[in-house]
């Protein structure tokens, strides 16, 4: 059965549904007009010292912060589109002066990617990379397992991720979309970007699916 046809089946048996509040949705949504009218001004950019922009597309709470958890800890990778289509949004309305030509992500470690089986930030990225007209690369690497950050305080998270990213991938002279999931205090996605500057990247700025400050 053609690849084509055989979505169409997949569709009609499993439609695709809100990834905030769970309706059915059209072939042509991404996300219900109830919740785009609900959250859609939810958006927005934090300056993170470095200086380092960060678009976001939601505030880290109520029924996106459910849709993230799912997407994250339950499965739901298909909810990588929805949440590419909101950032895509944010970096054209937030980031209208960023200069990029690829787009990349914050990695997992080896063991951390194969005990949960993908990288949320990945998908993001790469399905962002699609509607960005961009290339997605992955241009760094996580060395080693630290702490989650979420459990730690400010101060201990910068330590944290000190020394844990490396790069690869041809970095010097070009300009690159940081994405992620969730930034809180911001501390991994300096430290990458740090990494990035350091080998030669012309500019960095950041895209994620919510913000938790």
């Amino acid at each position: 059965m053609p690849p084509n046809i055989l979505n169409r089946l997949c569709r009609l048996v499993y439609p695709p549904r809100c990834p905030y509040c769970q309706r059915v949705l059209t072939c042509e949504e991404s996300w219900c007009p109830s919740c785009r009218e609900l959250l859609g001004g939810q958006d927005g950019v934090r300056s993170l010292p470095g200086p380092l922009l960060c678009a976001y597309s939601f505030v880290y709470k109520g029924c996106p912060r459910d849709a993230v958890l799912r997407y994250k800890f339950y499965g739901r990778k298909e909810y990588a589109h929805a949440f590419a289509v909101r950032g895509q949004e944010s970096v054209q309305r937030h980031l209208p002066y960023a200069s990029f030509s690829v787009v990349t992500c914050v990695p997992l470690s080896r063991a951390r990617r194969k005990e949960r089986g993908y990288n949320q930030a990945e998908l993001y990225a790469r399905e962002l990379a699609k509607l960005l007209d961009a290339p997605y690369e992955e241009l760094l690497r996580k060395d080693c397992e630290n702490r989650i950050q979420h459990s730690l305080g400010r101060d201990e998270r910068s330590r944290n991720v000190q020394g844990v990213y490396s790069p690869q991938g041809a970095i010097a002279g070009r300009g690159i979309l940081l994405c992620d999931d969730i930034v809180t205090s911001g501390a991994t996605l300096r430290e990458c970007a740090r990494v990035l500057l350091e080998n030669g990247a012309k500019q960095v700025c950041c895209v994620v699916i919510a913000n938790a400050n």
